[in-house]
């Protein structure tokens, strides 16, 4: 059965309530295109709520301070809101800052949205409370996580691989390596619109909608060309051809990814089936499947779409 609850990999809907209680310099409100962080971490509760204050509140307090510990505090803005879906007379203003303060949360922005209904609620199609959103960067702040009781470690682990390594993004900003730096270096989420623009629709509804091409149909299914397969979407390289192998499928498939961290696993449990799905981590184009069954050493057979690739070749 599909999950009614929590848009997700969507653009995330403008704040559209008015009352923020906490840490918000302005007298029109917060809204979230004035957030420079890349990341939102967005907690809906209600004060009442027992779930809120056993995992809700401990939850958001784990990642701030793991993030922060890490030094990548700064690169999310938690934000706080009470929806108020019932007991409005005991999840109050007051009640909401008093919430906080109980988990020491006082520093993070804190709104009250009592509807009817809560907007946040209709906005973000949440299901109840304790709810989090996660919003990742871009120019259309893609809803990348949506749900009710999400693990603290499962939230890091979303945000951390959106996000460089500091070592290497240290290294990287030395002049030597600005100097180093090409073409491919993956290009700025597009917006819908240029999307819709710039791929064919076929290519369009395998990354953003997650289809399948049928097999044997795609560009790339039995190409034997030396080069790098690229994401069609954000540039991003992910595959060497040196690892492409002829599955018999009818899809072009990959032992390994170029290296690692490219490709974001996630379980797929859609038709019927459990397989893992294949994202890219940059942008989170669908690219295809994982299955278990590919050539040693690593065992994997990326099963891809051709739709979602697009290959440069060798030298070029």
């Amino acid at each position: 059965m599909t999950n009614p609850y929590g848009i997700a990999l969507q653009p995330a809907p403008e704040f559209r309530f008015d009352e923020w209680l906490a840490n918000v310099d302005t007298d029109d409100g917060l809204r979230l295109a004035d957030i420079e962080e890349p990341f939102v971490y967005l907690y809906n509760f209600q004060s009442w709520c027992p779930g809120c204050h056993s995992h809700g509140f401990p939850t958001m307090k784990a990642v701030k301070d793991h993030l922060e510990a890490a030094g990548r505090g700064h690169l999310v803005r938690f934000v706080a809101v009470q929806t108020v879906f019932e007991g409005h007379d005991t999840n109050t203003a007051d009640a909401a800052i008093d919430s906080m303060a109980r988990h020491e949360l006082s520093d993070i922005v804190l709104g009250h949205d009592t509807g009817p209904p809560p907007t946040v609620m209709v906005d973000y199609q949440t299901g109840g409370t304790p709810w989090t959103v996660i919003i990742g960067p871009g120019p259309d702040r893609i809803v990348l996580d949506n749900g009710f009781h999400l693990e603290a470690e499962d939230i890091i682990e979303r945000i951390e691989q959106h996000l460089p390594d500091p070592a290497s993004a240290a290294a990287d900003s030395t002049p030597s390596a600005r100097n180093e730096q090409t073409m491919n270096t993956p290009a700025p989420n597009p917006t819908t619109d240029e999307l819709r623009e710039r791929l064919t629709p076929e290519q369009y509804e395998v990354t953003q909608n997650g289809s399948t091409e049928r097999a044997f149909t795609g560009q790339y299914h039995d190409t034997k060309d030396p080069g790098v397969y690229h994401c069609v979407v954000c540039n991003e390289s992910l595959f060497d051809s040196d690892q492409k192998f002829d599955s018999g499928t009818g899809w072009p498939s990959f032992s390994q990814e170029i290296s690692d961290g490219r490709v974001n696993r996630i379980d797929d449990r859609s038709h019927g089936m459990v397989r893992t799905e294949a994202r890219c981590t940059n942008c989170d184009a669908h690219l295809g499947h994982v299955f278990p069954d590919g050539p040693r050493p690593t065992g994997d057979r990326y099963c891809m779409n051709s739709a979602s690739l697009s290959l440069e070749p060798a030298n070029e």
